[in-house]
């Protein structure tokens, strides 16, 4: 395992105040995750109750053994739903709690309500013996809780009055093993998958209804996990009107959307303040570690229903059943949700990766630390700061990589990259790789570099001493958005950077709050040239959105914090005055609108 820290970048990936939840012993299985009001977490832990995490601590709101998931009210209540029972005629199975401070209250018993209604017996894969309820999770409307019930292959409406309405119907489809049994190695498979060497070569699979989301539309969206054996591609998500009722999909009021994205086993969907639409997904290998504990796959994806398109934020999570955002646009998940002692809910992407466009600071020590733990190397890219102003394998990294390209060179005339090492094994493979890869730079380029590295110290003291008078000049203006470097002590990692740096290098990035300006902006400088790169003598400007990063879609650039409005400043060494005069007058023509 490799975790991959990026020092220094260009604007937040992860929103000032956002912390990683608190640990909490969790009884396992994890099954739901939502975001509350106040900034908290609702877990379901099944096995023991609702779990409310806050900044520092969590606690066990209420016991409720088989709880599948948690969401808050409008008036700050807790609607809560239990799934399929532990064993047979088990009592609160199966049905939706309201819980208040005082007191917890059955609203409706969806078994009962199945078995009376049993709305898939309208399948004909199906049939009417399917006679199950298992809700699986919920969304709140005014009034009223959406489920998402796996077992029924329904999305029911309940009042909070106990009225159950079914909204939509989910189809069951006709799935091809073939994926499933070469997964499981047949006709050598384990003797726990060794059944499945027998089935045909089609099966029935029912939909599996386990997620429910309200669109920013108003519309509600449903994932399903088109049941086992989960053959990739094949699970769905199924937009469904408000006013769509006892709709059999597709039909009027229910379509299918994001079709092009061939999902596998979804296991929860979520939307994000900004309207990015969050699918986390079992690949196949997922789905048969949540089956019978081979394989670990999961991936979170963050998608643009209206484009139909979709990237990919993050992928092998292990055992991940549930995913939230929180009001600040930070994402959640559960991981190890089926494994007592490795159950937890983690921030996606916080705890060991960043963008390389953020000016966002990691405690080195601290992921060396978890690194030793964890049995991972830690990657740093140092690029950013070099290691005139950062050490990063004096604080505990394994490996420490840079663009030789930018300040080491520092001249804007030679293009590679080094990585530096401290274990000999890793420099005996690396030089081995590099024998059989032939990735080394011409003689030309490596007299360049050291060359470059002849003035380093010097040329970052000025770099350094630019970006802190530039970004303090900035720090005094009030027609931009965000400003965002490490070395202000407004800056929410400041004592972070003081602590692991020797200087705050000439990177900032500022967020003018309207694409239109940027570009504007970007196109008016003078001494600051308009290119890609960084870490010359020479300053430059770039705008993220259409240069460095054009090639990664909005969702996932949104996601990242990368906004179309985000202007990267590398100061140069020039005089520092002549470089504010020029972004002075590049305000004056770049404007408000």
């Amino acid at each position: 395992m490799v975790l991959l820290a990026v020092a220094v970048l260009a604007a937040t990936a992860i929103p000032a105040g956002a912390a990683d939840p608190p640990d909490f012993d969790y009884q396992s299985p994890l099954f739901g995750l939502n975001a509350t009001s106040d900034g908290h977490l609702l877990v379901a832990d099944a096995g023991q109750g609702i779990v409310s995490l806050g900044a520092t601590s969590g606690e066990l709101v209420e016991a409720m053994p088989g709880v599948t998931d948690a969401v808050e009210t409008e008036d700050g209540d807790i609607m809560a739903i239990t799934g399929e029972p532990p064993e047979e005629g088990a009592a609160g199975a199966a049905s939706l709690f309201r819980v208040s401070t005082d007191s917890t209250e059955l609203v409706a018993d969806l078994l009962a309500w199945e078995e009376a209604n049993n709305p898939d017996q309208n399948d004909p894969l199906v049939g009417p013996d399917n006679i199950q309820s298992n809700p699986f999770d919920l969304a709140r409307i005014e009034g009223a809780s959406l489920v998402a019930d796996a077992a029924g292959n329904v999305l029911l409406e309940v009042a909070d009055d106990g009225t159950i309405d079914w909204k939509a119907l989910l189809p069951a489809q006709m799935a091809d093993t073939a994926p499933l049994k070469e997964l499981v190695g047949c006709p050598d498979a384990p003797p726990e998958a060794a059944e499945f060497c027998g089935l045909p070569e089609q099966i029935p699979a029912q939909p599996v209804a386990t997620s429910v989301a309200v669109g920013p539309d108003g519309n509600y969206y449903v994932g399903e996990l088109t049941g086992f054996p989960g053959t990739p591609g094949m699970s769905q998500i199924w937009q469904v009107a408000p006013g769509a009722d006892n709709v059999i999909c597709p039909g009027t009021g229910c379509t299918e959307v994001l079709a092009s994205q061939h999902f596998t086993a979804i296991i929860d969907v979520a939307f994000g303040p900004d309207g990015t639409f969050y699918v986390l997904e079992l690949d196949e290998a997922g789905f048969m570690a949540a089956e019978f504990g081979l394989g670990s796959g999961g991936t979170l994806n963050a998608c643009d229903v209206a484009a139909g398109s979709c990237v990919r934020l993050a992928t092998g999570l292990f055992l991940s059943t549930a995913t939230t955002v929180g009001g600040l646009g930070s994402i959640y998940a559960t991981v190890g949700a089926l494994v007592p002692e490795a159950a937890d809910v983690v921030e996606v992407g916080k705890e060991f990766v960043d963008d390389n466009d953020s000016v966002h600071e990691l405690d080195i020590a601290a992921l060396a630390a978890a690194g030793i733990t964890r049995g991972a190397l830690l990657v740093v890219d140092n690029t950013f700061l070099s290691p005139a102003l950062q050490r990063p394998l004096a604080l505990g990294a394994d490996i420490v990589v840079h663009s030789t390209t930018k300040f080491l060179n520092g001249h804007s005339d030679s293009v590679g990259g080094v990585a530096i090492v401290k274990d000999e094994k890793h420099a005996q493979w690396l030089q081995y790789y590099q024998n059989a890869a032939g990735a080394i730079l011409s003689p030309f380029d490596s007299w360049l570099v050291l060359r470059g590295t002849k003035t380093l110290p010097l040329r970052m003291r000025q770099h350094d001493a630019n970006g802190r008078r530039i970004a303090g000049w900035l720090a005094e203006r009030r027609d931009i958005t965000a400003l965002y470097y490490p070395g202000l002590p407004t800056h929410p990692q400041h004592e972070l950077a003081r602590r692991q740096m020797s200087g705050f290098g000439g990177m900032i990035s500022i967020d003018l709050g309207d694409e239109g300006r940027a570009r504007r902006f970007v196109e008016a400088t003078r001494i600051f040239a308009l290119a890609e790169s960084l870490g010359g003598v020479e300053s430059l400007i770039g705008h993220p959105a259409s240069m460095t990063h054009a090639s990664v879609p909005k969702p996932m650039r949104e996601a990242m914090g990368l906004t179309d409005s985000l202007v990267r400043l590398s100061c140069g060494i020039e005089e520092t005055s002549d470089l504010i005069e020029d972004l002075e007058q590049a305000f004056a023509v770049s404007g408000k609108r």
